[in-house]
C-alpha cells in the first residue's frame, strides 16, 4: 500500500512512483512471506534477452481506497547510531 496523491505532472489515466525506492524505503513480504525487494517486486520481471536490462518502467496498476482501521505517523530525533538501529527494527 502507497499514499497517492492527484497530479497536473502525470497524465490521465497514469500513475506514477519512482523504480528506485529500493527495500530500504519499501520491503515487506511477498503472498509467499519470500523478502520482497522494493517497488520493482511489483513490475514484470520480463527483461531484453540481448542486453538483460529489465522492463520495470511499465506495468499496469489498479487504484483503491484502503479503509483501514489504524492510521501512523512516528518522529523521532535519534543521533545517527540510533537512527540506523531504528531503522531496521521498524521495517521489519
Amino acid at each position: 500500500m502507497l499514499p497517492v496523491a492527484a497530479s497536473e505532472q502525470v497524465a490521465p489515466a497514469q500513475a506514477f512512483i519512482a523504480m528506485h525506492w529500493g527495500d530500504d524505503y519499501l520491503s515487506g513480504q511477498t503472498g509467499t512471506l519470500a523478502a520482497a525487494s522494493g517497488i520493482n517486486a511489483l513490475t514484470s520481471p520480463v527483461f531484453c534477452p540481448h542486453s538483460k536490462q529489465p522492463e520495470l518502467k511499465h506495468t499496469a496498476v489498479k487504484v483503491l481506497k484502503a479503509e483501514l482501521p489504524w492510521r501512523l505517523l512516528a518522529l523521532a530525533w535519534l543521533d545517527e547510531a540510533d537512527a540506523l538501529d531504528a531503522r531496521q527494527a521498524l521495517q521489519r
